[in-house]
């Protein structure tokens, strides 16, 4: 679909903006531990608004129109941070408090949209084991969307973990392994994926074999999903099926 643009009408647009940030940054080498807490507040003017118009073949006319367009944000931030000295490991603790306020023009409607949302995102890295090393990210989020009287929800969580084990010289085994959910009003979409991989590092050659299996759940297709304020986008991704790959790397210096 093609995409017109039209700023007949409008002056040029000119923006003001005002922002206020604050941070806070406590630490503690003795117990290893941190904490950071910090808040952000913009508020931004613009004299010009972009009135989109969808036509009926999907065609997007971009109109632009003389307008006080006011829109503010605000975010609450917290973090943790620890280390755990006999047990080897890292821990990162964050969450996030987020709300924001704007205008759309849609099809000459005009459309106040409220965002409120929050997320929360934990890491953790483990390696007290020499030969074994683990790395942990699990993020949630959940949005609310209102426009005018519309009302949307939506929730996104995902995890990833990686795992990197080496009992014997020169041989190593990784594993990765990735789960991401995504669910707005009563639609869900779920993707899972497990990739395992084995190297062998042959020193006096300076060769490296690595034999890689990918998809091993032999998943058919990768679903994305993004919503913005006035908008929901889907894309669907076409994998290839499940996998052995064979590589050896060479070093002739």
């Amino acid at each position: 679909n093609s995409l017109d643009l039209s700023a007949n009408g409008s002056d040029i647009s000119t923006t003001s903006r005002r922002s206020a940030n604050a941070n806070l940054l406590y630490e503690n080498v003795v117990i290893n531990t941190s904490v950071n807490m910090g808040y952000t507040y913009v508020n931004k003017l613009n004299n010009v608004i972009l009135n989109r118009k969808i036509q009926s073949n999907g065609q997007q006319i971009l109109e632009a129109i003389n307008f006080d367009n006011q829109e503010s944000s605000k975010q609450y931030r917290l973090g943790l941070g620890r280390f755990f000295p006999n047990e080897k490991i890292n821990l990162a603790l964050s969450y996030l408090v987020y709300q924001s306020q704007f205008n759309n023009l849609l099809n000459n409607t005009l459309l106040t949209s409220i965002n409120n949302g929050q997320s929360v995102n934990l890491k953790l890295n483990y390696n007290k084991i020499s030969w074994f090393n683990a790395d942990y990210n699990t993020f949630l989020s959940v949005n609310r969307i209102q426009n005018n009287s519309a009302l949307l929800k939506s929730t996104h969580i995902s995890h990833r973990l990686q795992a990197y084990i080496s009992p014997i010289k020169d041989h190593s085994i990784n594993l990765t392994a990735d789960y991401a959910m995504y669910r707005f009003e009563h639609n869900l979409s779920k993707n899972q994926f497990l990739d395992i991989g084995y190297r062998f590092v042959w020193s006096k050659k300076k060769i490296d074999f690595d034999i890689n299996w990918m998809n091993i759940l032999n998943k058919k297709s990768f679903q994305q999903i993004n919503i913005s304020d006035i908008q929901i986008n889907q894309t669907n991704f076409t994998l290839r099926p499940s996998q052995l790959i064979f590589s050896a790397k060479f070093n002739f210096r």
